[in-house]
Parts: structure tokens; sequence; C-alpha cells
């Protein structure tokens, strides 16, 4: 019987151990997922507030090499146009230099009006001269109301998941407390109710074989006292003595562990 409580409780613990540690992993997995894409939405939010700049500066450059050639820096030009082309790629395909994953799905739609507006703003780059001025200017002021919107979308996206990241850390927090009190209610509180039950057990009994102890150790006390040891020799009044002594002194042990079992 004992045995078989054993083994239930034992596997109790097993399975709700297991389920509490089952959720701490998933409640980890879930959270770095999150924290890992809310990550990538800000790198994603910087870039993109990184080719407005650009875009401006390819327009300054240019407006410069209009004027006079001697205020465009050809290098220059060519590095800020290369980070532009590769900063829009990336936020697409995803850029390991760039510290981007590739788009999720929640973006694309919105990458696709903003793609719209960058082929014709990249396009007129590629004319070599070939351009309207002004067209350059207009393109490029259409590219940056898309990238404002397209900013203030990832903006309020990457709010919303810091909302759902937050209801997710109070959901993996119930989940955990619940899995906590199941311990406790369904481990806990039963073993000590066993150890109780099995403390009381062991306290009766040793209080039963003390009493039942101290019935016949009475009868040899009294018997001792009744012995006459005016006639005795030596020798045997000192047998008795110890003998007396001896059963004072295991009547005294019985009595203490009564004393202490009745506190």
């Amino acid at each position: 019987m004992k045995n078989k409580k054993l083994n239930s409780y034992t596997r109790q613990i097993v399975i709700l151990v297991s389920i509490n540690l089952i959720s701490i992993i998933i409640s980890v997995v879930f959270l770095l997922n999150a924290l890992k894409n809310m990550e990538n939405d800000s790198v994603l939010i910087n870039l993109t507030g990184r080719q407005r700049m650009l875009s401006q500066w390819i327009v300054k450059d240019l407006a410069l090499k209009k004027l006079d050639e001697s205020y465009f820096n050809k290098n220059v030009f060519a590095k800020n146009l290369n980070s532009f082309r590769k900063v829009h790629i990336g936020i697409l395909k995803g850029d390991k230099d760039l510290g981007l994953n590739p788009i999720s799905f929640e973006y694309l739609k919105m990458y696709k009006d903003l793609d719209d507006k960058f082929q014709s703003f990249n396009n007129i780059l590629d004319e070599n001269n070939k351009y309207n001025f002004k067209d350059l200017v207009s393109r490029q002021m259409k590219f940056l109301k898309i990238m404002d919107e397209f900013v203030y979308f990832c903006d309020n996206l990457n709010q919303k998941k810091i909302e759902e990241f937050k209801n997710l850390e109070v959901l993996l927090f119930g989940i955990n407390f619940i899995v906590l009190i199941l311990v406790i209610v369904f481990i806990f509180v039963p073993s000590i109710k066993e150890i109780e039950q099995s403390r009381t057990k062991l306290a009766n009994t040793i209080f039963e074989q003390a009493h039942t102890l101290r019935h016949p150790l009475s009868n040899i006390m009294m018997s001792i006292s009744l012995i006459d040891t005016s006639k005795m020799s030596e020798e045997d009044f000192e047998s008795i003595k110890i003998l007396e002594h001896e059963a004072n002194t295991l009547n005294t042990l019985i009595q203490k562990n009564i004393d202490q079992l009745e506190k």
C-alpha cells in the first residue's frame, strides 16, 4: 500500500515538474523569438531613417554637381548611392552585415508601395546626367513621403508587438503560476499530510510501547523494593543496587520519550 502511494506521488511529481519545465522552455523560446523580432524591427526602423538621409545626401550631391563640379565628390556619392541601394535590397531579402532578417509578411504590402517609389527615384539616378533636376526632386519627395509612411507603419507595428510581448509575458507567468499552485496542491500539501499522519502513527506506536514496557518495569522496581537486603552479602547487595539503578534509568528514559511526544 505504501509503495503504491509512493509510486503515485512520484508520478505526480514527474508529471507536474515536467509540465513546469516544458512551460519554462516554451516561455523562453517565445520570449527570445519575440525579442529577436523586436530587435529586427528596431534595426529596420533605424535603416529606413538612414534611407531618408541617404536620399537627401544623393540629391544634395547632384545639386552641388550641377552648380559646380568642384563641389562634387564622386567617391562619396558612389558610396552613398551603393549604401542606399544595398539597404533597400536588405530590407526585403535580409542582410547579415546590416543585421537584418528577410522582411516579414506584415511589411510586404507596404514594401511594394515603397519599392515602386524607390525604383522610380533610383532609375533616374542611372541616366548619367540625362535627367530633369525638378523631376529628380519630385521623385525624391514621393520617395520620402512613402518612406515616412513606411517608418510610421513600422513604428506602429513595433508598438503592437511590444504590447503582444507584454501580454505574452503575463500569459506565461500565469501558466507557470498555475503549475506552481498545482504542485503545491497535489504534491506538497498531500506530502505534508502524509508526513504528519506518519508522525502521528509513529508517536502513538512509541507511546503504546512505552506504556507496555513501563508495566513490567514497574513490577520489577516494586519487587526490588520489597527485597530484604539486611541479610544479603555485600556482593549481592551491590548487584541489587545496580539493578535498581538501571531500572530507574530505563524508567527515566521512557518518561523523557513520552514527555517529548506529548509536546
